[in-house]
């Protein structure tokens, strides 16, 4: 972000000094960045396999039910399971793909705070490569990504 700011600066200093002003302001009135790389693959994944015990009832934005717990609140491991399981015992397969990118998170006091917004999609595909289902579980790491934060999950 200051990278940013300094060239979008230097760039249009000639041109218009009412931008230069304009990207200070900004700049300062923005919560400190998230650091400039994302948190290792590794780490990501690590974070997230630890909160499978997690209760979904907790989390606003990832209300589920499975045909196996349908009276229950489910845990994130429980809706995790259930997503893996759609090609069991089937000659189709299951694919993940992961990623983080730099984000913020409103507060409840209304300010800004940096976070990594992470994904993990599921594609289920049969054996000729055609779509059958996906699926996607977002949750925030704080700014350092060394935790998962609450109310952050969302499953699609």
């Amino acid at each position: 972000m200051l990278k940013r700011l300094v060239n979008i600066i230097t760039v249009n200093f000639m041109k218009n000094s009412g931008l230069i002003w304009v990207a200070l302001v900004t700049g300062s009135a923005c919560a400190a960045p998230v650091a400039e790389a994302p948190p290792a693959a590794e780490q990501v994944w690590q974070l997230f396999l630890q909160n499978m015990a997690l209760p979904l009832s907790a989390e606003p934005n990832c209300q589920q039910v499975s045909a196996a717990n349908p009276t229950q609140s489910l845990t994130l491991g429980q809706h995790f399971a259930t997503n893996l399981s759609v090609s069991f015992a089937t000659e189709n397969s299951v694919s993940f793909s992961s990623s983080c990118t730099a984000s913020k998170m409103e507060l409840s006091d209304g300010k800004l705070q940096p976070v990594w917004d992470c994904k993990i999609e599921i594609l289920e595909q049969d054996a000729q490569a055609e779509f059958i289902s996906s699926s996607m579980t977002a949750f925030y790491l704080n700014a350092n990504g060394t935790a998962l934060l609450p109310g952050s999950l969302r499953c699609f």
